[in-house]
């Protein structure tokens, strides 16, 4: 997308995903990068985890920070669940 200068919410991820593999999956989910998505993958991170806010995935992070067709594109691929919803609401 354009508009967006990297490093775009990257203290936001860093907040939200505490886990380095998890933070680079929705970082390279969030600048498009599909094989970024794949290697995180690849290396343990889940499309699925959730954020230290009890709420967020790396889905719901690339919705809110860049709304990056590849980068959601290639998180569904890898299985993150579309229909999720947090206990917290």
């Amino acid at each position: 997308m354009m508009g967006f200068n990297w490093p775009f919410g990257d203290s936001k991820a860093l907040k939200l995903f505490t886990d380095p593999k998890v933070r680079e999956l929705a970082r390279a989910a969030a600048r498009g990068d599909e094989a970024g998505v794949k290697k995180a993958i690849a290396e343990g991170a889940s499309p699925n985890a959730v954020g230290s806010d009890g709420k967020i995935t790396p889905l719901l992070y690339v919705l809110s920070e860049t709304r990056d067709e590849r980068g959601l594109r290639a998180l569904l691929s890898a299985g993150a669940n579309p229909n999720y919803i947090s206990e917290n609401g």
